[in-house]
């Protein structure tokens, strides 16, 4: 459980009502005016106290020569200047209060030597404050909700998952890629260093925040491997986590600890950690883009039997590979089930799994919502995968399916595996991801998908826990 001055601390942290960024520079390509320019951009409804003894005006707002002559509190404090600079804005904060410290600056841990007593000292020095220090050498926060960003561009739309990267490129990266696939974070923290506050206090934070509903997590490795795996087994117990290791070869490891100072270990260790745990392992980006719209839209599946709904014929060939394959058993329907398919499809369609509604989806873009209703009513039925033939209008496609789940007529897990060129997918992905279904252009990357989340409800079920009642409506 966290502790509630840790709690609190979070809370300040991803819901300040004042920020300061010292440091502030007026040149574009420099990453604190990037942080003032976010915070314009996503309209930050609080004071925005930019610091720099060489300004007066930045982007609008007035500019402090130090953190002392800010007018007003600062629950949070972004520092951008030289590392031979941070012990002095350091006593600043401290004599002025500030609860927590996001610290832009590199050169510490990650570079060996001294850099390993600076970054010890700038920890002791806060400490002595009562103070909290998320990093050095990272990006720090954003959140939807208070409207915080780290930078121009990072997505600030509402969302319910949330995102804890030790390395603030991919922090950045993963919510632009999580954006184009119709999922936003809630929640980002890039922990750098971690030199105070880790993977693990971010972990037991968000699992136990209701606003978050899912929550992906990139490590490239820690400081305290225990504490860690009772925030992530805690928080499995809550909502599905999503666990990407990098740094799992030699060559690996090796960029981590120049990156973020992190304690590689070994991936395998790391693995059953998260088998452990309950989270779901991704050994690469594919599979977290892959999972992040995963657990956001299709949500975890109470079963594995799954049905397929198919127009091409040759693609339901694929995904039944695809599904026996990942350990996804195909749905074997009822007879009433086969009879109702059978009495308004064309005498050469399937009415068995995979159903194939052959070419007349071309005169009858209908028999597609049609089929589903039937299908979903089987009892042995968990989650259906829906086809669309790569020769029809994309929009036609993704409109007749989004008007289907829009109106809630489906109750089980629809996912789309939709084998077609690159821009008649995204534009068809776009109106399907709009209406909350998860689409992939691979039938396999979906398969993996699903058996993944599956796992993760047998993990509950295993437990004693009650199913994952999936996300809410933003």
């Amino acid at each position: 459980m966290v502790r509630l001055d840790l709690l609190q601390t979070m809370e300040t942290m991803f819901h300040p009502r004042a920020v300061a960024i010292v440091g502030a520079s007026a040149r574009e390509t420099q990453f604190t005016h990037g942080v003032v320019k976010g915070l314009r951009e996503a309209c930050f409804p609080g004071p925005v106290y930019p610091v720099n003894p060489k300004l007066d005006e930045l982007l609008g707002y007035r500019v402090y020569p130090s953190v002392a002559d800010i007018p007003g509190p600062v629950d949070l404090a972004m520092v951008g200047v030289p590392s031979a600079a941070v012990m002095s804005v350091v006593h600043q904060c401290g004599r002025k209060n500030v609860p927590a410290m996001v610290v832009f600056t590199a050169g510490y841990a990650e570079v060996g030597g001294e850099g390993v007593m600076l970054e010890r000292e700038l920890l002791d020095t806060a400490r002595g404050y009562g103070m909290r220090i998320m990093g050095p050498n990272c990006f720090g926060l954003a959140c939807s909700e208070s409207r915080l960003t780290f930078r121009a561009g990072v997505p600030v739309e509402p969302g319910r998952g949330g995102l804890i990267a030790q390395s603030g490129s991919m922090a950045w990266s993963l919510a632009l890629l999580a954006a184009e696939r119709g999922v936003y974070f809630g929640k980002v923290a890039s922990i750098g260093n971690a030199s105070d506050l880790e993977a693990a206090d971010f972990l037991a934070y968000m699992g136990q925040d209701e606003r978050i509903d899912f929550i992906s997590l990139y490590l490239e490795g820690l400081h305290d491997g225990r504490r860690f795996l009772d925030a992530l087994r805690d928080a499995c117990r809550r909502k599905p986590v999503a666990l990407w290791k990098a740094g799992r070869t030699k060559a690996g490891s090796e960029a981590a600890a120049s990156h973020t100072a992190a304690l590689a270990g070994e991936a395998d260790v790391f693995r059953g950690v998260a088998r452990q745990a309950g989270a779901i392992w991704c050994a690469d980006l594919a599979d977290m883009l892959d999972m992040i719209p995963g657990m956001r839209h299709a949500g975890v599946p109470q079963g594995l039997r799954v049905a397929v709904v198919s127009a091409p014929g040759g693609a339901g060939v694929v995904t039944a590979d695809a599904c026996e394959d990942h350990g996804l058993p195909f749905a074997r329907f009822a007879p009433e089930t086969e009879e109702r398919l059978r009495a308004f499809l064309p005498q050469f369609a399937s009415p068995r799994n995979p159903v194939d509604l052959t070419g007349a989806i071309f005169g009858d873009m209908s028999l597609y919502p049609r089929a589903l209703d039937v299908v979903m009513e089987d009892p042995g039925v968990d989650l259906v995968f829906v086809l669309g033939p790569s020769e029809i209008d994309p929009g036609l496609f993704g409109r007749t399916m989004a008007e289907g789940v829009s109106r809630g007529r489906w109750p089980k897990p629809v996912v789309v595996p939709w084998i077609a060129s690159g821009s008649a997918f995204e534009a068809g992905a776009a109106l399907l991801r709009q209406a909350g279904i998860a689409c992939y252009p691979d039938p396999a990357r979906a398969a993996w998908t699903v058996a993944q989340l599956s796992a993760y409800g047998r993990f509950r079920a295993r437990r004693g826990l009650p199913p994952w009642g999936g996300v809410r409506v933003d």
